[in-house]
């Protein structure tokens, strides 16, 4: 597991996340679901609206 999984869980591999990045450098993700939370807490372990995001495909 790589360290960002380890640090953010679910978060980081979840279809339904956007992720924000700030000017000092900092990242959140921002959860998209009306019912949960807009920034979680961290690590996310479980998450009833979690989707795994389909691996990007590579353009030739």
């Amino acid at each position: 597991m790589d360290p960002e999984t380890q640090r953010v869980g679910l978060c980081v591999t979840c279809e339904k996340v956007k992720t924000v990045d700030s000017a000092r450098g900092s990242r959140f993700y921002l959860c998209t679901v009306p019912e949960l939370p807009k920034y979680p807490q961290l690590p996310r372990r479980a998450c009833p609206a979690y989707v795994k995001r389909a691996p990007s495909s590579t353009m030739r």
